[in-house]
């Protein structure tokens, strides 16, 4: 499994043994005695951007017209977001939800009691 972390200063890259800069970002990799990568159950190594390039563990894509630097797999896209109701529609789950009741407050003339003086 893959992790994207932020160094705080102390890390260094299990690879290349470079000492990982705050705040430069860096990659944990789970990895089986043969280095491949692993969901569960494997050692956790530490790459940095350098390194995880060269493993193919991270990869510079192109979002929203930026160059982002990535350690998802190119074939994992990003969480896919609710596909937004019609206008004029309420989406089902929204219009399951209750909505309490509100009070309505009369606004008051006159001297207002508060605590100490009297405001007009």
């Amino acid at each position: 499994m893959r992790r994207g972390c932020l160094s705080i200063g102390t890390i260094s890259c299990d690879v290349c043994k470079r000492k990982i800069p705050y705040p430069e970002r860096y990659v944990m990799v789970d990895e089986d005695a043969k280095g491949k990568e692993v969901e569960k159950g494997g050692k956790s190594v530490r790459y940095c951007i350098e390194c995880a390039q060269k493993k193919g563990y991270a990869h510079y894509k192109e979002i929203k017209g930026e160059m982002m630097l990535t350690f998802l797999r190119e074939s994992e896209a990003p969480p896919s977001t609710a596909t937004p109701a019609p206008v004029g529609e309420t989406p089902a789950s929204v219009a399951e939800i209750p909505v309490p009741a509100t009070e309505t407050f009369a606004p008051t003339k006159g001297k207002v009691k508060g605590k100490g003086k009297e405001k007009e």
